[in-house]
């Protein structure tokens, strides 16, 4: 009976350790982010794989367990909006509207710019195919059609945006627009000069979609 009981109970902390590494695998792979752009660029490139840490033993300290809680990404980018929500309209009752939204533009275009140079770097080339490659990643937080993709031009249309819905649930539209919207064409200036962001229309602002428009210019 001593035998069967230590299978079973070392059979129930696999199991266990296996859960907590999948929820650390999801959580690494959405966290970045997402503050980076409405197009969730943060899952960039190559799909080349991180290395996973070994699991931790009962001895090692509870803080660094695995994190033992599911999320779906709806949760988590909910759950993570908001904290900063809130810490900025607790910003914008000390300093104002207007410097407020100007203060997170400077920062999203300093944020942004590092963004689009290490996702050339890290890819090996700045093309167009390239970038659209990115867009195209299905873990993504949004949902798109894309309209065209030639060697010159990628469109699409973003119907669904985790962000957008965050922001303007908890009426802070502006501050979502500064914070991701605008973060897109400082992202593709830096990954490449001659490629060109056209976009009119937001969700965060109210409208039907989001229509980027990529265009490789000569």
């Amino acid at each position: 009976m001593k035998v069967i009981y230590k299978i079973e109970a070392k059979r129930m902390n696999e199991q266990k350790t296996s859960e907590g590494l999948t929820r650390r695998r999801f959580l690494s792979g959405v966290a970045p982010a997402c503050a980076v752009t409405c197009l969730g660029i943060k899952h960039a490139l190559t799909g080349a794989s991180v290395p996973e840490a070994p699991p931790l033993q009962e001895k090692d300290h509870k803080f660094d367990r695995p994190y033992d809680r599911r999320m779906t990404y709806r949760q988590f980018f909910t759950a993570r909006t908001r904290r900063f929500i809130e810490f900025a309209q607790f910003l914008e009752a000390e300093l104002g509207k207007d410097r407020l939204i100007e203060s997170i533009k400077k920062h999203t275009l300093a944020r942004s710019t590092r963004t689009g140079q290490n996702l050339a770097r890290r890819a090996g080339n700045n093309s167009l195919s390239t970038f659209s490659r990115i867009l195209k990643d299905p873990r993504t937080n949004i949902i798109m059609d894309i309209i065209e993709d030639t060697e010159t031009v990628f469109e699409i249309r973003v119907r669904e945006c985790l962000e957008a819905d965050t922001y303007l649930q908890q009426k802070a539209g502006d501050i979502g627009h500064a914070h991701v919207c605008l973060a897109d064409f400082p992202v593709i200036q830096a990954f490449n000069p001659k490629i060109k962001l056209i976009r009119d229309k937001t969700l965060m602002q109210g409208h039907d979609c989001c229509n980027h428009r990529y265009v490789l210019t000569r």
